[in-house]
C-alpha cells in the first residue's frame, strides 16, 4: 500500500513540475510555465490586469510582483506547519532532490510562486528562486514568526475541536484554549486568525456559535442540525493539551485495546494481511465514531471484498460492539457511548432516544448472509450518490 501511495504521489510531483534539470534564477522558473500555472500565481497573489496579459507579459509581471516583500509576507503567513519546514529547508540548499516529497508540502507556496518544482530522472527538484532567497533574506522575521506560531497554536484548537466534537461551541473552545495556556486568548484573536485563515482551504467553517466540521460544510450539511440537537445538554470530553493538540491532525485516531482486540482476531481469524487489516480498522473507527449503525460496521468487511462465513461473522460481533461502545463520537461531545453512560446518572440523561450511543448485538438489524453494501460504495440503484447519501440514508430512517 505505501509503494501504491508513493506512485500516486509521484504521479502528481511529475504533473505539476517542469521536466529537466532545475533552473534557480526567478526568470528561468518562470519561463517555461504554461499560461494557466502563471495565471493562477498571479491570482493567488492578486496581480492588477492579469486577466488581460498574455503570457509573456504575465511572466515579466510576476517576476516583479514575486520579489514584493508583503506578498512574500501573505503567503507565509498562511502556511502550514508543513508548508513552513519545507520552505525553511530549502533556504538551507539550493535545490532538494527527493523520491519523497509529497504534493501537501509545496501545492500551497508553488500556487503563489515562492517555490518551484522539477522532475529531474525519476525525483522531484523542488527550489526557492535566488531573488525570492534574498528578499527573505532581507526581513526582520522574529516577531513575524513569533506571532505566526500564536496563531498556529489557536488553528490548531479550532481543528482539534472540529476534529473531536464535530461542531463546539466557539465560547466553549475559547474557555479551552485559556485553561490550558498560559497566554489567554481573547474571542476577537480567535475569531480574526480564524478568518484570515479561511483565505485558503481549511478544514473548519463558522456556523453561529459554532465552530464546525468542513465536512458539514460540504457532503454532510443536512447532518448539523441533528448534531446540534443531540448534543445539547452533554458535556464536552476535554483531554489535556497535549492530548487535545493530537486531534489538530485529521489522521489521528486514538488507539485503543477495543481496536487493538478486533485487529488482533482479524488477522488469526479472517486475513493474514496486515496492511489491509489496518485500512479494515481504520475504516471501523471512523464509521463508529460517525455513529455508523452496527450493520455498516460489517459492510467495511465487504468494502474491501473481504468474505466471511456466518461462523466468522457471529464470532466478530462482540469485538465490532465493543468497538463501537468505546469509539470517541461527535454526537457524544468527544466521549465515548460507555464514557458518557457512566457520567451520567440515569436521572441526569439527556433526553435523546438513545442518549449514550450504547449498543449490543441484538443491534444487528439483518442476517449475516445479506448482500452488502459498503457505505461509501455507489449506491446500487444507480443515482450515482454513495450509499450511505442514497437508499443507505433511506434504510436508517
Amino acid at each position: 500500500m505505501e509503494f501504491t501511495v508513493q506512485e500516486i504521489y509521484n504521479e502528481t510531483n511529475q504533473l505539476r513540475a517542469v521536466p529537466g534539470e532545475p533552473r534557480t534564477k526567478l526568470a528561468e522558473c518562470l519561463e517555461p510555465l504554461k499560461k494557466n500555472m502563471l495565471s493562477l500565481i498571479a491570482s493567488n497573489l492578486a496581480l492588477a490586469g492579469r486577466s488581460s496579459m498574455k503570457k509573456q507579459e504575465l511572466a515579466s509581471a510576476l517576476s516583479e510582483a514575486l520579489l514584493d516583500p508583503d506578498r512574500l509576507l501573505r503567503t507565509l503567513f498562511l502556511a502550514r506547519r508543513e508548508e513552513r519546514g519545507l520552505f525553511q529547508q530549502l533556504l538551507k540548499q539550493p535545490v532538494l532532490e527527493s523520491s519523497r516529497i509529497y504534493p501537501a508540502q509545496y501545492l500551497f507556496l508553488q500556487e503563489r510562486g515562492a517555490v518551484f518544482t522539477y522532475w529531474n530522472g525519476d525525483k522531484l527538484a523542488v527550489l526557492i528562486p535566488e531573488e525570492i532567497q534574498q528578499v527573505y533574506r532581507s526581513l526582520e522575521l522574529d516577531d513575524f514568526w513569533k506571532k505566526w506560531e500564536r496563531r498556529q497554536l489557536i488553528l490548531d484548537y479550532i481543528l482539534a475541536a472540529v476534529h473531536l466534537y464535530g461542531a463546539c461551541e466557539r465560547g466553549k473552545l475559547l474557555e479551552i484554549f485559556n485553561s490550558q495556556n498560559a497566554e489567554a486568548a481573547t474571542a476577537d484573536e480567535m475569531d480574526l486568525t480564524a478568518l484570515k485563515h479561511l483565505a485558503r482551504e481549511q478544514m473548519y467553517s463558522i456556523h453561529r456559535d459554532y465552530w464546525i466540521s468542513s465536512y458539514f460544510r460540504d457532503e454532510g450539511r443536512e447532518e448539523l442540525p441533528k448534531l446540534l440537537e443531540g448534543t445539547r445538554n452533554k458535556p464536552y470530553y476535554i483531554p489535556d493539551k497535549a492530548e487535545f493538540l493530537r486531534y489538530a491532525d485529521d489522521l489521528y485516531t486514538p488507539n485503543t485495546l477495543q481496536l487493538e482486540r478486533l485487529k488482533a482476531h482479524v488477522l488469526k481469524h479472517i486475513i493474514r494481511d496486515r496492511e489491509l487489516a489496518d485500512i479494515l480498522v481504520e475504516n471501523i473507527q471512523a464509521a463508529s465514531s460517525m455513529e455508523a449503525p452496527l450493520d455498516e460496521l460489517l459492510d467495511e468487511f465487504a468494502y474491501l471484498d473481504i468474505e466471511m462465513s456466518e461462523g466468522q461473522i457471529g464470532a466478530l460481533l462482540p469485538l465490532l460492539v465493543e468497538v463501537h461502545n468505546n469509539t470517541r463520537m461527535w454526537i457524544n461531545r468527544g466521549f465515548t457511548p460507555v464514557e458518557l453512560r457512566n457520567h451520567f446518572s440515569p436521572e441526569r440523561a439527556p433526553l435523546a432516544s438513545r442518549p449514550m450511543g450504547v449498543v449490543s448485538e441484538a443491534d444487528f438489524g439483518r442476517s449475516a448472509a445479506a448482500p452488502k453494501v459498503g457505505r461509501n460504495d455507489p449506491c446500487p440503484c444507480g443515482s450515482g450518490k454513495k450509499h450511505k447519501k442514497c437508499c443507505g440514508a433511506v434504510k436508517k430512517e
